[in-house]
């Protein structure tokens, strides 16, 4: 009879093992979503999320964009004049074509804007301290509207400091 119970004991510690792990799987799987964006019905898709993403900012904001575009550029000053700072990574001005420079040479005049370039730039990626969006694109409103993309929005802990080592080593040697 003894024997009997120790086995239930430890069936019940299994079991309550498995569940904590089905849990675990199933939060992880949650934490990584792709979406189409710029098709009918989701047009906006893209703009929502990098929105939310810069938006919901607490602590900093790293960016990576080929340009950017004026509605973009009234957005992350807002929160630089939030004080949270904001580090981008960006083409070097000769490469943003002369209608969006402008809005480069506003930010980097702005204290809390850290800008970096980088001729290399080719993709999007909108980062804080608890989720990232990417895609292939530049930080232009009306661009992100009226193309069809693939958004990846990540809110996974492990992924989130894989990706951050993937931004620091845009950086050059003494940034990183």
């Amino acid at each position: 009879m003894d024997r009997i119970s120790q086995l239930r004991l430890e069936n019940t510690k299994l079991r309550d093992k498995v569940n904590d792990l089905e849990q675990k799987i199933i939060s992880i799987v949650g934490l990584i979503e792709l979406f189409p964006s710029g098709i009918e019905g989701k047009k906006e898709a893209l703009n929502e999320r990098i929105s939310s993403v810069i938006n919901s900012t607490a602590s900093s904001l790293k960016i990576i964009t080929s340009k950017i575009g004026p509605f973009y550029s009234e957005v992350i000053l807002n929160v630089a004049n939030r004080g949270i700072p904001v580090l981008m990574i960006i083409n070097d001005r000769r490469f943003i074509p002369p209608e969006f420079q402008e809005y480069y040479d506003n930010l980097k005049t702005k204290s809390n804007v850290s800008i970096v370039n980088n001729p290399n730039v080719k993709y999007l990626l909108v980062m804080n301290d608890k989720e990232v969006v990417f895609s292939a694109a530049s930080l232009v409103k009306k661009e992100l509207s009226n193309s069809i993309l693939i958004g990846t929005l990540v809110k996974e802990k492990n992924k989130l400091l894989r990706i951050e080592q993937i931004f620091l080593n845009m950086l050059p040697s003494f940034m990183r």
